[in-house]
């Protein structure tokens, strides 16, 4: 009789896992890409920054629609995820496959950059932004500070060349960063500042 039902039970778990493994090659691509790969993307960027391989990105709809990103903290202690909201994942998962817009509006006298550059810097800040939360950094000042110089860092990781990236998150720091009286800038946040990731080379940001 129990070599009955571990045959019986066998089978099952065969039919299970063979379920699984159909279920996850019909898996949703986004926009033509393997959702897999391009989520281990984001997962490796925000591994990095926080210093932690627990941790992954999820995106999804975060509590309303001026909300970036989320990442859920326990007393003093982060939580595993960090939920971004559907168009910060959208311009990201664009820079990873085709490749950000052209950056010659950041150039002096060349006007105003269109809506396109601008959703790209708050995307890359906002995934560097979140990591820092994973990391353990509570304080959304000091986090902004930290993600605003990780911008490069996050752009290049998702493919962008080294000299777009760096563009990209001076653009970011001058133009995108949110005004102080909203609580997510700090006066320390500049280079020798108290929040300065490298206080030892004059790179900024």
């Amino acid at each position: 009789m129990r070599v009955a039902l571990w045959i019986a039970f066998l089978a099952t778990a065969l039919a299970a896992a063979a379920a699984l493994a159909s279920a996850r090659q019909a898996l949703p691509r986004i926009h033509g890409a393997p959702r897999d790969e391009f989520a281990t993307r984001l997962d490796e960027v925000a591994q990095v920054i926080s210093g932690r391989r627990d941790v992954h990105v999820r995106c999804g709809e975060t509590a309303g629609p001026a909300i970036l990103g989320t990442v859920l903290f326990y007393g003093d202690r982060p939580g595993r995820e960090a939920l971004l909201a559907p168009q910060v994942c959208g311009t990201l998962e664009r820079l990873w496959r085709r490749g950000g817009p052209s950056l010659a509006c950041t150039e002096l006298g060349r006007g105003q950059c269109g809506k396109d550059v601008i959703a790209l810097a708050w995307a890359t800040s906002a995934l560097a932004h979140e990591s820092f939360h994973l990391r353990g950094v509570r304080d959304e000042a000091a986090a902004e500070c930290y993600g605003l110089q990780s911008t490069a860092f996050t752009a290049r990781a998702l493919g962008a060349p080294a000299a777009y990236a760096a563009r990209l998150a001076e653009y970011t720091f001058w133009n995108v960063r949110p005004p102080v009286d909203y609580g997510y800038f700090s006066p320390d946040c500049r280079d020798g500042g108290k929040l300065d990731l490298r206080p030892q080379t004059s790179r900024w940001p």
